[in-house]
C-alpha cells in the first residue's frame, strides 16, 4: 500500500524530473534552442536499462553518455528511504554552555557552583591546532572568546564534571585587498561520495527547493577525473591533475599527474581557489568535519598554515583527530549523547557566516564528509533538513552564487558492485544558482542550460570558481557570455567556465578523464571467460601481494589468493586499434572477500593489465584498523582477524 511519505517523495521525485527536462532555456540562436529541444531526451532510462543519448555539442559521436533509472530494478532492493542513524535518539548530555553573539554564558542549577572556564583552540595547520589558556568565564555576564572554536569546562580542569565544544564566527579586523562593492557572495557545499542519481532519488524535497525558489541549474553529466576525494579536489580547488593517463583502449598516452609531488608539498604555494577569494577582498572559509582531511589522506602534507580567515579545522581535529588533540568526552558530547550528527553543526556555523561581515563579500567551502561517506542510504534523512537550512537562509542566497556538488558518487558497497554502481561512482552531483539579479541575462541562463546537457569534468568547475572570483562583480543582465571565453593570461587551464560555450570535442581524452571513470558509454556484453578470469585475476593478486611485501606493514597483513569458486564476470568491448579487445574484469580474493575489478587488454591470446592499482570496491574499513590509513588498506586483511577466523573454525570443528 503506498504510504503517505513514499507518495510524498515520489510526488517531489517525480516533479524534480520534470524540471530537469524542463530548465529554463532563453536561447540567442534558434537554431541551438532547436537542437536543444531535439536531444532533450530524459535522463533517467526506462524499464530500468542503462541506455546512452547521443552527445549534444561536438561534432563528433565518440561520447555516448548515459541516462540511468535511479531506482534501477538492478539496485532497488538495496535501497532504504527510512536510513535515519537519529532514528529513536535520546540526548543523554544536557548542553549548559551556550554562545549567543560572540558571548558565551553557562546556565544550569547542577553548574551554579562550579567555576567554569573557556579556552581557544587555534589553527596550526591541516594536521595540528594550538591550544590557548583557560579563561574564566564571567557567570554573570559572559565572556567573549576571541576565536572561533574553543572549549569550554567546569569544575576543576584535571577532573572536570562538564565538557562541551563550541564554534563561531568572530569576524576578523585585518585590512585585505578591497572588494568591490558589486561583488556577490559564493557558496560551496560539496557532500562527500553522492551521485547524480543517489542526489535526485535521496534529497528530492531538497532539489526540488532549489530548483523553484532559486532557479538552481542540474549538470547530470559530471565526470570525476580522480578514485577519491583528494585527487578530486586537487581537480577543482586547484585546477591540477592528480592522476596519471597512460594509453588506454580508446585513447593515447597524455601524461604522468601530479598527485605524489603535490601530497608531499605545502598546498599554500599551489593556486588553491580560496587564495584567488582573498586576493579579491573576500572573507573566507573553510569547513570540513573529517579529521583526516580532504587534501590530507593518507599521509599528505596539506595546507601548512590556514588557507582562509576562517579555518574550522580545530573542531574536527578536537572530536576526531590524533590522540594527541582527540577528546573521546568531547566528541560523544558533542555527537551521540547529544543525537547531532558532524553536519549540523557545519550548516550552523554556515548559516551564521551568510550573515556575518555585511559590507564584504564571502566565499565558503563546506565539505559534508560523513553523511554518506559510507553508506549510500545515509543522505535521505537530512533531506528535510537541508531543505529547511536553504529556505532559512534563502535571503541571503537570492545575492548570492550557490554550488551544491559531490567529488564523486559511491564508491563502495552492494549498489557499487553492479553495472549501474559502476556508473554512479563516476557520476557526481552538480548544481548551481546564480544571483537573483543575473537570472534576467538570457545569454547567461542559455549558456547554463545549454552547457548542463554536456559530458563537463572537475577541471570546468575550477575554472567556473575563478572566474567568479575575478569577474562577477562586472556581470549586469546585459552581460554577454556566448561571444567570448573565459581565457586568464597569468593561468592556463585545463577546463572550461560554465558561463560561456565550452571548447570541443566534449570526450574522455580530450577532458583529462582517466578511461576507466569515463562516462562515455562503449558497447559491452558480458562473456564467460573462466581462462581470462584465472590469468588476469592471478596478475592482479600477484601485483596486490607485491604491493603489501614491499610496503612496511608486510608483516601485518595476509597474503591474498584469488577465489576461483566466486562467480567472477567478464564485460567485452568491441575491438580496438589492431584488433585488440578491451575486457572490464571483476574478481574476489580471500581471506578477505574483497571484490575488485580492472580493466585488460587481449591480442593474439596476451593479456595484458592496463591498471597497476587496483582500488576495492566493497566495504573494508573493520578488516584494515591494524594498519594506518593509505592506499596498501584497499590490500590488506589484518592477520590478527586471520588468527580470530582460525580459531573459530577449530573450536567449531572441536
Amino acid at each position: 500500500m503506498l504510504t503517505l511519505r513514499t507518495f510524498l517523495y515520489v510526488f517531489s521525485a517525480c516533479a524534480s524530473l520534470f524540471l530537469i527536462l524542463n530548465q529554463s532555456i532563453l536561447p540567442n540562436d534558434q537554431q541551438d534552442l532547436e537542437r536543444i529541444l531535439e536531444t532533450d531526451e530524459p535522463y533517467f532510462g526506462q524499464n530500468g536499462s542503462i541506455t546512452t543519448i547521443k552527445p549534444f555539442a561536438g561534432e563528433r559521436a565518440e561520447c555516448r553518455l548515459p541516462k540511468l533509472d535511479p531506482w534501477d530494478p538492478s539496485i532497488k532492493h538495496f535501497l532504504d528511504s527510512s536510513k535515519d542513524p537519529r532514528k529513536d535518539c535520546k540526548p543523554k548530555f544536557k548542553v549548559q554552555s551556550v554562545v549567543k553573539d560572540g558571548v558565551v554564558n553557562v546556565d544550569g542549577e547542577d553548574l551554579k557552583n562550579q567555576t567554569c572556564y573557556y579556552r581557544c583552540l587555534y589553527s596550526v595547520d591541516d594536521r595540528s591546532l594550538k591550544f590557548g589558556e583557560w579563561e574564566v568565564i564571567d557567570r554573570e555576564n559572559g565572556s567573549r572568546p576571541g576565536c572561533d572554536v574553543f572549549d569550554v569546562q567546569c569544575g576543576n580542569l584535571t577532573k572536570p564534571v562538564y565538557k562541551f565544544l563550541h564554534q563561531q564566527i568572530v569576524e576578523k579586523k585585518d585590512e585585505k585587498p578591497p572588494a568591490n562593492p558589486q561583488a556577490a557572495d559564493i557558496h560551496l557545499i560539496i557532500v562527500d561520495s553522492v551521485s547524480t542519481s543517489q542526489f535526485i532519488r535521496s534529497m528530492p524535497q531538497t532539489e526540488y527547493f532549489l530548483r523553484q525558489e532559486l532557479e538552481a541549474i542540474h549538470f547530470p553529466y559530471l565526470n570525476k577525473v580522480g578514485l577519491n576525494s583528494r585527487p578530486n579536489a586537487y581537480a577543482f580547488f586547484l585546477g591540477e591533475r592528480a592522476m596519471n593517463l597512460p594509453a588506454n583502449p580508446w585513447g593515447k598516452f597524455v601524461g604522468q599527474g601530479r598527485g605524489g609531488s603535490l601530497c608531499k608539498k605545502s598546498l599554500n604555494t599551489e593556486n588553491f581557489i580560496a587564495f584567488d577569494y582573498n586576493n579579491q577582498g573576500y572573507r573566507t572559509l573553510m569547513n570540513e568535519d573529517w579529521a583526516i582531511g580532504i587534501f590530507n589522506w593518507p599521509n599528505c602534507l596539506g595546507f601548512t598554515k590556514s588557507p582562509v580567515d576562517h579555518f574550522l579545522k580545530p573542531f574536527a581535529l578536537r572530536v576526531d583527530g590524533s590522540k594527541k588533540y582527540k577528546d573521546k568526552e568531547v566528541q560523544r558530547a558533542v555527537y551521540k549523547d547529544t543525537c547531532h550528527e558532524s553536519h549540523d553543526y557545519m550548516l550552523e556555523l554556515l548559516e551564521e557566516f551568510a550573515t556575518k561581515y555585511p559590507n564584504e563579500p564571502k566565499f565558503s567551502i563546506n565539505w559534508l564528509t560523513n553523511i554518506a561517506h559510507d553508506d549510500m542510504n545515509g543522505l535521505y534523512h537530512v533531506d528535510t533538513q537541508m531543505k529547511e537550512f536553504f529556505n532559512r537562509i534563502k535571503d541571503k542566497l537570492q545575492n548570492s552564487f550557490l554550488i551544491f556538488m559531490a567529488d564523486h558518487g559511491g564508491r563502495t558497497g552492494k549498489v557499487r558492485n553492479t553495472p549501474v554502481g559502476e556508473i554512479e561512482d563516476h557520476n557526481p552531483f552538480f548544481m548551481i544558482s546564480v544571483p537573483q539579479k543575473l537570472r534576467g541575462n538570457k545569454d547567461l541562463m542559455y549558456q547554463l542550460s545549454k552547457n548542463s546537457k554536456e559530458l563537463i569534468t572537475h577541471y570546468d568547475l575550477y575554472a567556473t570558481f575563478l572566474e567568479l572570483a575575478t569577474q562577477n562583480h562586472k556581470w549586469t543582465n546585459s552581460t554577454s557570455f556566448s561571444d567570448e571565453k573565459f581565457s586568464p593570461s597569468n593561468r592556463p587551464l585545463k577546463g572550461s567556465s560554465l558561463f560561456h560555450k565550452l571548447k570541443s570535442p566534449r570526450d574522455c581524452g580530450s577532458l583529462l578523464i582517466p578511461f576507466d571513470y569515463c562516462l562515455c558509454q562503449h558497447e559491452r556484453k558480458q562473456v564467460s571467460k573462466p581462462e581470462l578470469i584465472k590469468e588476469a585475476g592471478k596478475l592482479m593478486v600477484d601485483k596486490m601481494n607485491k604491493d603489501v611485501r614491499a610496503s612496511k606493514y608486510s608483516g601485518m597483513c595476509a597474503p591474498l589468493t584469488l577465489d576461483e569458486g566466486f562467480n567472477a564476470t567478464v564485460q567485452e568491448f568491441e575491438p580496438v586499434g589492431n584488433n585488440e579487445v578491451p575486457y572490464l574484469v571483476k574478481i574476489r580474493v580471500q581471506p578477505s572477500g574483497g571484490l575488485y575489478e580492472s580493466y585488460v587488454m587481449v591480442k593474439n591470446g596476451t593479456i595484458e593489465m592496463v591498471a597497476d592499482e587496483y582500488p576495492r570496491i566493497d566495504m573494508y574499513k573493520e578488516q584494515t584498523k591494524c594498519i594506518p590509513e593509505n592506499f596498501i588498506r584497499n590490500y590488506c586483511y589484518c592477520n590478527d582477524l586471520l588468527k580470530k577466523k582460525h580459531k573459530k573454525r577449530h573450536l567449531q570443528k572441536a
